[in-house]
């Protein structure tokens, strides 16, 4: 039995919160993760109930989740369009494109089956020409089942 236990702590760098401690194998810097076992995180899919509590965003860092606040670098489909600043962002379901899982997109999931997780707002939409990213302001609330 294993009392290893997952740290909150800030940053030192940004002030923003992580934890840290976490088994966070498949995910890479700006994938949306959710809980899937003991302190293991995978990337969220807004096609199922439980891999949309989307929990926090990679940073980089083995091990750690960015947990609130303004978050640079986070990951969007094409299919999705690019997000506007100050519009919500939606966790995407897998089958929006090729590569979706652990992503955020601009329109909110509309067929039934999926989820609508709304994790935030756009903050600055300037990478996503480039880059496909992002930076939000993570703010997670209800899930709506479609």
């Amino acid at each position: 039995m294993s009392f290893a236990l997952a740290l909150s702590v800030f940053d030192p760098i940004t002030g923003t919160p992580v934890v840290d401690g976490l088994t966070t194998t498949g995910l890479s810097v700006g994938d949306v993760g959710y809980i899937s076992s003991n302190n293991t995180l995978t990337k969220t899919d807004a096609t199922i109930a439980a891999s949309s509590r989307a929990y926090g965003v990679n940073d980089g860092t083995v091990g750690e989740m960015v947990i609130a606040g303004a978050i640079a670098l986070v990951k969007f489909t094409t299919a999705g369009g690019s997000p506007a600043a100050g519009a919500p962002v939606y966790l995407a379901p897998s089958t929006e494109e090729a590569g979706a899982a652990g992503k955020l997109t601009a329109v909110a999931p509309s067929t039934v089956g999926q989820f609508i997780a709304e994790v935030g707002t756009c903050q600055d939409p300037s990478g996503y020409a480039a880059n496909k990213t992002a930076t939000i302001l993570w703010k997670p609330k209800n899930i709506i089942s479609l």
